[in-house]
């Protein structure tokens, strides 16, 4: 900062700025509550200096941010974008091939809990309602995601106990999100919106569309996701 602009800060702000505080903070959620207590009472210009004066360069992107959610919103700054689920990002196709074992690798090869099933949300196309998931409390906004995964903010968990189960409930889910709103009266109905051929289906992805099937011929359309209405033994090994 060169010194006509620091001294054009100092002016606006109203005080002398330490050089010791000069990029004397390394992480935004450390940011005292004084500080942001006076940058509230500033233009949201001069707050993002001010803050600029005391951050690292390496905070410059994320500042915007900050000064929205936490300067004049309502965020702690000690929660501020910390915590995040981990769910797998993988395809159809590769959901409907893919062992157990690879799918979840991403997130550690296992899970034991899921993503709660919302109707609107799944209706909408997303396709992490059901999911399993893998809680990453140690994650902030400096975080990149894992590789293979799409991280979630703050949504709802439920359990998962039993992982066979749980992903051919996911599987059903996002074959039923293909259909269009039509419901498959027959295996051949579900294999025609597949992206693959049936010869490559996992065993999971036999049994999730067989549960499917069943879920449909039995209960309709009911306001609830598909693949997740069915008893657990629907969707268990026969």
């Amino acid at each position: 900062m060169a010194n006509s602009v620091l001294a054009d800060l100092e002016r606006r702000i109203g005080r002398l700025l330490s050089p010791a505080d000069r990029d004397s903070i390394a992480n935004l959620n450390d940011v005292p509550d004084a500080l942001i207590a006076e940058a509230r009472k500033l233009h949201p210009f001069v707050a993002r200096d001010l803050l600029a004066y005391y951050t690292t360069s390496s905070n410059r992107p994320h500042l915007r941010r900050f000064l929205e959610d936490v300067v004049f919103g309502t965020e702690s700054v000690k929660l501020w974008e910390r915590g995040g689920v981990l769910v797998p990002d993988v395809s159809l196709g590769d959901l409907l091939c893919k062992s157990r074992i690879v799918l979840l690798a991403p997130i550690g090869s296992r899970s034991d809990v899921r993503i709660v099933p919302r109707l609107a949300s799944w209706q909408s196309g997303s396709q992490w309602e059901g999911a399993p998931a893998r809680p990453w409390p140690e994650k902030n906004y400096q975080s990149h995601d894992v590789p293979g995964t799409v991280s979630l903010i703050k949504p709802e968990l439920e359990p998962m106990p039993n992982l066979a189960v749980g992903i051919r409930r996911w599987i059903a889910g996002r074959l039923a999100g293909c259909l269009k709103g039509s419901k498959p009266k027959s295996i051949e109905g579900l294999f025609a919106v597949s992206p693959v051929e049936l010869d490559l289906w996992s065993q999971d992805a036999r049994v999730a569309a067989a549960a499917l099937i069943r879920e449909f011929r039995e209960f309709g359309e009911d306001g609830r996701v598909p693949g997740f209405r069915a008893p657990d033994e629907w969707f268990g090994d026969s």
